[in-house]
């Protein structure tokens, strides 16, 4: 059983995640600082990111690449809510993302081809801030790399773990 919240905290717990969403669509990865706390857990917080440089940096720091990257590599990127639901301290938010690759990804130059993505985002939050975060980003990965025309490049399925 969830823990017990009240409607208001329920709520702010919704708002810290359309704020992530709206960090993402801004390109403001200053404001995570605000929203994680800073020893989230996360089963993706490298994203779409392959930089080994980023592999032992702490996992807010990786969430920052992660929002600079995605603004580096579809500039005009918007996520929009779909659904936002909240249950004890969790918070699920289900999400599309649409944007051109009109700058480098995986270590390949833009394809300019469009991406359009459904995800969906599970994160518990504690004290105002999210400390756990889970989504499906495996298979978010494997359609980005499909629609970018990217799946058969070898170097690339290696470094993600897909060879």
């Amino acid at each position: 059983m969830p823990p017990r919240t009240t409607f208001a905290t329920r709520e702010r717990n919704k708002s810290i995640m359309r704020a992530m969403l709206q960090a993402f669509n801004s390109g403001n990865a200053a404001a995570v600082d605000n929203l994680l706390d800073a020893n989230i857990r996360s089963n993706a917080v490298d994203g779409l990111s392959i930089d080994p440089a980023d592999d032992n940096a702490p996992n807010i720091d990786r969430v920052k690449h992660e929002i600079r990257q995605r603004q580096q590599s579809f500039s005009d990127a918007r996520y929009e809510e779909l659904d936002c639901v909240a249950e004890g301290d969790r918070v699920t938010l289900r999400w599309r993302f649409v944007g051109v690759n009109d700058g480098p990804l995986f270590g390949r130059p833009a394809t300019n081809r469009e991406v359009t993505l459904t995800g969906t985002e599970t994160c518990r939050v504690l004290r105002g801030k999210i400390v756990e975060h889970i989504d499906d980003h495996e298979n978010i990965r494997v359609s980005v790399l499909n629609q970018l025309g990217l799946i058969s490049d070898p170097e690339i399925r290696a470094r993600l773990g897909f060879a």
